[in-house]
């Protein structure tokens, strides 16, 4: 249990700066409020205090970094690939293959292949 309480301390230190400068000015007291056994109050009064600032403000760039990414509904899918009803996705015409002229008749199929223009 002790373990799982020092990593959640630790991670609140990471990310909460308020909570990292109250740390940094009374370390003994933050860990004990926190519910942290002497061992672990001992151990985080020796941190490396330049490690734990350059850690955290590594850790909020990366955060700033990255995107939200939003999931597409299907309806939002449809309209990006098969456009809004004109017959164009994009660029590209919605027909399987763009080589082939659509106006071309089909021909009676070849053997097993089926349809062929």
């Amino acid at each position: 249990m002790s373990a799982q309480q020092l990593e959640s301390f630790l991670a609140q230190l990471y990310v909460d700066e308020t909570a990292r400068h109250r740390f940094l000015a009374n370390p003994r007291v933050e860990a004990i409020n926190a519910g942290l056994s002497e061992q672990d109050c001992a151990g985080l009064e020796q941190i490396d205090r330049v490690g734990l600032e350059f850690a955290a403000d590594s850790f909020a760039k990366k955060r700033a970094g990255q995107k939200t990414r939003k999931v597409p509904s299907r309806l939002s899918w449809w309209f990006k690939n098969f456009g809004g009803g004109d017959g164009t996705r994009g660029d590209r015409t919605v027909w399987p293959n763009p080589k082939v002229n659509p106006t071309q008749e089909l021909r009676a199929p070849a053997g097993r292949g089926g349809w062929r223009r």
